[in-house]
């Protein structure tokens, strides 16, 4: 007998046949059970519609020998099995055939009192479509198997075949995207590895400081600079590897990477002087970069000791500078003295016929003029090339007497101001600054054309500073070029005495030429600047 209980199927003949029940039942019982288990079964199912608040989802009555017994729309929907086609399957037969045993398991375990089991399983509908089921199982009540009522359980289940699916594709994203980050951790891990390499292998000193100047990190090549271990030096300010004296222009030149000279200070070589943890110092390159770490903005500065190229600069200057003493020493004893004799024998033979009254008087006289003339040139071109000793007379008055000849040979106005100069002077900064000026005087008269030439030597914050700018046309492509000889013997004097050079000119502002040196302790060999 077939029943219906709003939308619910069951089968009670089967489902409470005796011979259908694997219990065994007594022969008293056996003809009132059918009866007996109707009424349970009834009483179950009604009570099972009241309690479930959605028709649409499956339930599937099955006995304890795994046969179907009840099956509801939800089911038919799932499944695609109508009433009296499920009536006549077995659990299993939901169930892949190489999972049909999972059935009989888990009907045995609910057999044996278990209270109710979840699940989620693979599942096979009538068309053959493999669904994913997650299905709650229970005893229905009143089916425990005494008087003759076999038990029977009921099964809440629910199609999660699309959530699998989605499921699926979200854990093979999730896959695919922890392929890719391993990837690219390795490509990390393998740049990570070589930049350590690097910076292990790198002859040159790089530090990563902060904007406070604190040390992050410094290669193997710093410890070896600078004479400290990487422990000491982490946690450390930077400027105490630069002397006290260099120490606020290096801040100086910091702050205006930060603030608005990044691209000038970024593609310029700065050269400062390292300091030793034995005290000693030592010429070097400065080169900063910038980046970022989070939130934290970083420099690193590369840093290239220029111990032997600074000390082949010194014998190349000292050379050139020999060279041209021995060419001013040989202009005066040489060639002024015979240019000299000379004048003084073309002096006597304009004499000698003015008085005869020749005419060849005349050609003796402009001979004896042009003689005198050249006389001049060569007496100032050997005091250029042997220039005063700095030393003995103090920068000030070498200066002034600079441009007293500088205004004598070329009849440029030329001014000089010293009243704000230093009182002492190291004798090495001495002889470079007036070397600058001297290249710097020439450049003005040799490219710019200038009309006037004023220098200024002064003592400002602790340095020494000297200013020779002219009314010129400027000398932009020669500066741009690369190729100037004197501007960079200019840099390279600049360089020698820790002191910084700047040019600027422009055709209609002339040129400034600016040399700013930090004023160095006491030494025994100080002399007078003016």
């Amino acid at each position: 007998m077939s029943v219906n209980q709003d939308s619910m199927s069951f089968r009670t003949d089967s489902a409470f046949s005796p011979a259908g029940n694997e219990q065994a039942l007594s022969a008293d019982s056996a003809a009132a059970s059918p009866t007996r288990a109707t009424s349970v079964l009834q009483s179950g199912v009604t009570g099972l519609v009241d309690a479930v608040r959605e028709p649409a989802q499956p339930i599937l009555l099955v006995r304890a020998d795994g046969h179907i017994v009840g099956w509801n729309r939800g089911a038919m929907r799932l499944y695609g099995y109508t009433a009296e086609e499920a009536l006549d399957l077995r659990l299993a037969d939901l169930y892949p055939r190489h999972q049909a045993g999972r059935a009989a398991e888990l009907l045995q375990r609910l057999a044996e009192n278990v209270e109710h089991e979840s699940s989620e399983a693979d599942r096979v509908s009538k068309s053959g479509e493999l669904l994913q089921v997650s299905s709650t199982m229970c005893r229905l009540a009143g089916t425990d198997g005494t008087e003759g009522v076999p038990a029977v359980f009921v099964a809440f289940e629910r199609d999660i075949t699309e959530q699998c699916h989605r499921l699926a594709r979200l854990q093979m994203m999730a896959d695919s995207l922890e392929q890719q980050v391993r990837v690219r951790t390795a490509v990390l891990e393998e740049h990570e590895r070589r930049l350590a390499a690097i910076l292990q292998t790198a002859g040159d000193a790089i530090i990563t400081f902060g904007e406070d100047g604190t040390m992050e990190s410094v290669n193997p090549a710093a410890e070896r600079m600078f004479l400290q271990s990487t422990d000491k030096l982490t946690g450390q300010n930077v400027r105490l590897l630069l002397p006290a004296r260099f120490r606020d222009v290096h801040e100086s030149n910091v702050m205006a990477f930060l603030q608005n000279r990044r691209e000038e200070i970024a593609g310029f070589r700065h050269e400062v002087t390292g300091l030793r943890s034995d005290g000693s110092t030592f010429p070097a390159d400065l080169a900063l970069s910038e980046f970022r770490d989070g939130s934290q903005q970083l420099l690193t500065a590369f840093i290239r000791d220029n111990s032997d190229r600074s000390l082949l600069q010194r014998q190349v200057l000292q050379a050139a500078e020999e060279e041209q003493h021995r060419i001013g020493r040989d202009l005066h004893d040489g060639l002024q003295q015979e240019l000299a004799g000379l004048g003084m024998i073309a002096h006597s033979l304009f004499e000698k016929l003015s008085a005869g009254g020749f005419a060849e008087a005349t050609i003796a006289a402009r001979l004896s003029s042009g003689i005198a003339q050249t006389l001049n040139n060569v007496r100032l071109l050997a005091r250029s090339l042997v220039a005063l000793e700095v030393s003995d007379y103090g920068l000030s008055e070498s200066l002034r007497t600079l441009a007293q000849q500088t205004q004598d040979r070329s009849g440029v106005r030329c001014v000089v101001s010293c009243e704000d100069a230093p009182a002492t002077m190291d004798d090495v900064v001495a002889t470079h600054l007036y070397r600058i000026a001297q290249e710097a005087v020439t450049n003005a008269l040799k490219h710019a054309r200038a009309t006037q030439i004023d220098m200024v030597l002064r003592e400002i914050d602790t340095h020494i500073v000297l200013r020779i700018s002219d009314n010129g046309g400027g000398i932009d492509r020669r500066l741009n070029s690369g190729n100037g000889i004197g501007l960079r013997a200019m840099e390279y004097r600049a360089g020698l005495i820790g002191g910084t050079l700047r040019v600027d000119s422009a055709a209609d502002c002339g040129t400034h030429v600016a040399c700013r040196v930090p004023i160095v302790e006491p030494l025994p060999t100080k002399r007078r600047t003016g």
